[in-house]
């Protein structure tokens, strides 16, 4: 078994991992929270294409970008890109879920069955959309061999 396949079975363990944490702390919050939860997400992930490129733009301007040449020049910018985006991603998640808690003070009553079931899409919603934003990293790592 070689450090590709390692990396592989590590990324897709830790996607698993993510999801069943989500699955069994989102799970007893209820229909209501998770929707909004899973809206607030892919609002800052929209939000994130603006700013994560701003913020690389803001990098690279700043002197990010490597001056001699080495190995690892290759990795660097994309990097930086992936680091901005997440950073964006989570500062803007973490500021709407603040807004969206603040003002959802009501919460919506849904017959248990329907509050499971809409549940585990919210939270395969939001795995999904992380999943999505943890690729690139895969891929970028899979592509260094």
């Amino acid at each position: 078994m070689n450090a590709t396949n390692v990396i592989g079975i590590i990324h897709w363990v830790g996607v698993a991992f993510v999801f069943l944490w989500f699955l069994g702390g989102c799970m007893k919050d209820g229909l209501w929270n998770n929707a909004i939860r899973c809206m607030n997400a892919y609002i800052a992930a929209f939000g994130t294409l603006l700013t994560g490129l701003l913020l690389f733009s803001i990098a690279v301007a700043a002197g990010v970008s490597p001056e001699a040449p080495s190995p690892e020049d290759p990795y660097t910018m994309p990097a930086v890109l992936l680091g901005s985006f997440w950073l964006c991603f989570l500062i803007s998640l973490a500021i709407i879920q603040t807004i969206t808690d603040r003002l959802s003070t009501v919460k919506v009553a849904f017959h248990p069955v329907m509050n499971m079931i809409g549940s585990f899409f919210c939270v395969c919603g939001i795995a999904f959309l992380l999943m999505c934003f943890s690729m690139p990293v895969y891929t970028m790592v899979l592509a260094v061999k």
